[in-house]
């Protein structure tokens, strides 16, 4: 999985391998002065390892542009991550093991339609550009009009891949829907500038190919907050696990974390079970349910 037109640079098999990366893709949108940040999704295990605290250190003294998201439900593989460094508390987001999805999920349902159309940029007949347009328009509509959109939830975007005479790669430049070939140049020049460091004052550039971004737009709006924890909440069932030599086998209370509202507080051992994700919170631990409805798991801090 790769595609760096959409700047998803794929996933890794070495574990935090990809964290370094994150830095250097961030200190290239910096030096070149780009409007865009790197944001980089690893395990809490990956935290373990030189390469993560190298980076995290240079990306705040290089003050990059660059959010690192650590996917954490407290344990890497057997280890108990917060404990093997030392923390004092570790958050445990609800939807920890599936934050990709998420992200997917919330994203715009999208099509796009490509069409190959060689032209001069300055010299480009109108009405045959209008008329590609129009019939990459008319498919990404009846794409998503499948999908469940019309009206106002469809989104049409028009592109052209455009480059300079002679060049072998294209640059995607997003236009209006009312075709402005000065705009066009502008804009190509900028990105062209922003990609490779330099452009050709008045050079030819050539169209390549018409593309069309439908998008059907995805309803936003934030779940309303759920009511505070007011009777303690109910264990589902007690389920046997082995902790530790210290503590060997025990019945541990399993619970829904569903059931677990803001403001709920409870000492381990216990098991808490989500969808995509079940946490353990270990003896002499204290979980807190915080005000934004996720785990908080205080290590240590039981009396």
């Amino acid at each position: 999985l790769f595609d760096a037109a959409r700047g998803f640079l794929g996933g890794h098999g070495i574990v935090g391998s990809h964290i370094p990366l994150a830095a250097g893709v961030a200190f290239a949108h910096k030096y070149r002065g780009a409007d865009q940040v790197c944001v980089c999704f690893f395990g809490e295990a990956a935290a373990n390892i030189g390469a993560f605290h190298e980076t995290l250190n240079m990306a705040s003294l290089w003050d990059l542009p660059a959010i690192f998201i650590v996917e954490n439900n407290g344990y890497g593989m057997g280890t108990a991550v917060a404990r093997a460094l030392g923390c004092r508390r570790t958050l445990l987001p609800r939807a920890a093991g599936a934050f990709c999805a998420l992200g997917m999920l919330q994203s715009d349902v999208r099509q796009d339609y490509l069409q190959v159309f060689l032209a001069d940029l300055d010299k480009v007949d109108t009405v045959q550009l209008a008329a590609g347009f129009t019939q990459l328009e008319a498919r990404a509509r009846e794409a998503l009009g499948g999908d469940g959109f019309s009206g106002d939830g469809v989104a049409i975007e028009r592109e052209m891949d455009l480059r300079y005479d002679g060049q072998q790669w294209p640059v995607r430049v997003a236009i209006a829907a009312a075709f402005d070939a000065t705009a066009a140049r502008q804009a190509f020049e900028a990105e062209h500038q922003r990609l490779f460091g330099h452009i050709q004052p008045g050079g030819r550039i050539d169209i390549t190919a018409l593309r069309v971004v439908g998008r059907g737009r995805l309803d936003w709006t934030p779940p309303a907050a759920r009511p505070a924890q007011t009777a303690p909440p109910i264990p589902r069932e007690t389920r046997k696990v082995w902790i530790d030599p210290a503590h060997g086998w025990r019945d541990l209370p399993v619970y829904d974390g569903a059931d677990l509202r803001p403001g709920c507080r409870m000492e381990g051992p216990l098991l808490i079970e989500e969808r995509t994700m079940t946490a353990f919170v270990g003896p002499r631990d204290v979980l807190e349910v915080d005000v934004r409805d996720d785990f908080l798991i205080h290590v240590g801090a039981a009396a």
